[in-house]
């Protein structure tokens, strides 16, 4: 199909739908000129003190170059309530539980680590039992608490003995709230001390 040069009537049709639209010689001045400077239009102080737009601009921290010192600290987000963060519940939030058990003799269970988390929790870590030598013999015991006052109930328990190609005892208790405990008891050799590590693992 040719294409023909706009002739005065397509013109008209033009004027005449832009008359329609609310288009007048006295709203021409009004139309959005984009070789204006910038200050000449609407400044983001106009949209913030415009009660339409719902934006409080006293909640709008726009100072990037403000001291680092003036804003948050990961101390005022884990305290201030508004933040809706719990610190005690950080997943590795709190200091390993560590140090050395040794045995008063044979035969006498030792106690490595015990806590009573007060919401579900378990226990993860090591004890290091390369002390252990031919002839050596230790079980390592885990226990859960599953009322509140309540005894200290058996989950588990494995025996090693020396020496051991492995000497890091890995052990992960099943979650509880009221406590837990692992102990470790020396059956055979020479009492040896076990260095342990444990870390309190928050379920929720």
């Amino acid at each position: 199909m040719p294409v023909f040069p706009p002739s005065y009537a397509s013109k008209e049709i033009v004027k005449q739908a832009l008359t329609e639209q609310g288009y007048t010689s006295a709203r021409a001045a009004n139309l959005d000129n984009l070789d204006a400077t910038v200050s000449s239009r609407a400044a983001p102080a106009d949209i913030l003190v415009d009660p339409s737009v719902k934006i409080d601009a006293s909640k709008i921290n726009n100072n990037l170059d403000v001291a680092v010192s003036t804003r948050a600290s990961p101390s005022d987000i884990l305290s201030d309530p508004t933040y809706k963060v719990d610190a005690k519940n950080l997943l590795y939030a709190q200091s390993p539980l560590e140090g050395t058990a040794t045995p008063s003799d044979l035969d006498v269970e030792t106690t490595v680590v015990e806590v009573t988390p007060g919401v579900p929790a378990y226990l993860e870590g090591y004890i290091d039992a390369s002390a252990l030598e031919s002839g050596d013999t230790v079980v390592v015991k885990w226990y859960v608490k599953i009322q509140s006052g309540g005894d200290y109930l058996l989950i588990d328990q494995q025996s090693y003995d020396g020496p051991l190609d492995s000497p890091a005892i890995y052990v992960i208790t099943a979650p509880a709230t009221y406590g837990l405990k692992i102990t470790i008891t020396q059956t055979a050799g020479t009492v040896r001390s076990f260095p342990y590590q444990f870390f309190l693992r928050k379920t929720q």
